[in-house]
């Protein structure tokens, strides 16, 4: 019934009901979140509203309205035959409707906080406990429900930051563990997309280091309960870069370079460990081309240095086949 609905008054007028009436029920609720996908997508900039206008904040505040009430109410009921049909496709809906949001410009986030509405903490807190309910191998098993979420922590790490550091610290650790599986991903538009929500994460830790203010100290209680969190981040983005197969090697440059300025002891330990894997006819060989990867780097996160980082580790890759091929 609701395909037909599309682009109607009914639908819009309805959406409450029907996402509290039919919340489990596939064949009603995924159009119905479609549709809501449609509505918030800033196809070709159609959304433009006057700087003035509050139809942004007023659209997002109504679309965050209709999935904290069916994710309150999805998560809450336990699942009768297929995980995917009943809970997984909607859910990845959800991450797609939300992150065109915090993509479109569309909306102050801003005004949100000035005025103590809650409603962005609020999808944002049912998104994440989404994200918690899905085992980490399950996650990357659906193609569409994983390309869907590392998409959105994407976005969400490049424009909300702050905002994603106020959730728990389990919650903190299990995102930056999906990171992680998705680093090692073969599929190449989910392994961009972790590597640059990790670069997000990783430079705003990095940019804020010495700071005073709250975000600073909630990030310090995140890492205090999982100092090994960005170390074994660093490693796992070393070892994805050490195969023969990397195809981003440009995207994971990216989250190297702070992940290493933040873990510089950690570092020198991972390059021992790595060139005493060799034989040791090679061993000196790697430990020196592993240095070069800092060399005219400085401690820095600006464009330039970035490039030059990036240069260093193209030598580093090319110096890597020549000495597997030997």
């Amino acid at each position: 019934m609701l395909r037909s609905l599309v682009g109607s008054e009914m639908c819009i007028r309805d959406r409450y009901r029907t996402a509290e009436l039919w919340f489990d029920e596939p064949q009603v609720i995924i159009p119905m979140l479609k549709f809501l996908a449609e509505l918030v997508h800033d196809k070709n900039h159609r959304l433009a509203f006057p700087p003035s206008s509050a139809n942004g904040i007023l659209l997002f505040k109504e679309v965050s309205k209709i999935i904290c009430n069916f994710g309150n109410q999805i998560m809450a009921k336990p699942v009768v035959k297929d995980m995917y049909t009943e809970r997984y496709k909607a859910i990845s809906q959800c991450f797609i409707i939300i992150t065109r949001t915090m993509e479109g410009q569309y909306v102050n986030f801003g005004v949100f906080k000035l005025y103590n509405d809650t409603c962005f903490m609020d999808v944002l807190a049912v998104l994440l406990k989404f994200a918690q309910t899905i085992p980490l191998e399950e996650l990357m098993v659906f193609p569409k429900l994983c390309r869907a979420f590392f998409q959105f922590i994407r976005t969400l790490l490049m424009h909300h930051t702050g905002a994603f550091l106020e959730v728990g610290s389990d919650t903190f650790l299990h995102i930056l563990n999906c990171i992680q599986l998705g680093i090692q991903s073969l599929d190449p538009t989910i392994s961009v997309q972790a590597a640059m929500a990790l670069d997000h994460l990783a430079a705003f830790h990095f940019t804020n280091i010495g700071k005073d203010n709250n975000e600073v100290k909630v990030m310090q209680h995140h890492i205090a309960a999982n100092p090994s969190i960005f170390p074994q981040l660093l490693k796992v983005v070393m070892e994805v870069l050490l195969t023969d197969d990397c195809q981003n090697q440009w995207c994971l440059s990216r989250p190297l370079l702070p992940l290493i300025i933040i873990n510089e002891q950690h570092f020198d330990e991972l390059k021992t460990q790595i060139a005493l894997s060799y034989t040791p006819n090679k061993q000196q060989t790697m430990r020196i081309a592993l240095d070069k990867l800092m060399i005219d780097v400085s401690r820095s996160l600006e464009p330039k240095n970035r490039d030059k980082f990036t240069q260093n580790l193209s030598l580093f890759r090319h110096e890597l086949k020549v000495l597997n091929q030997t």
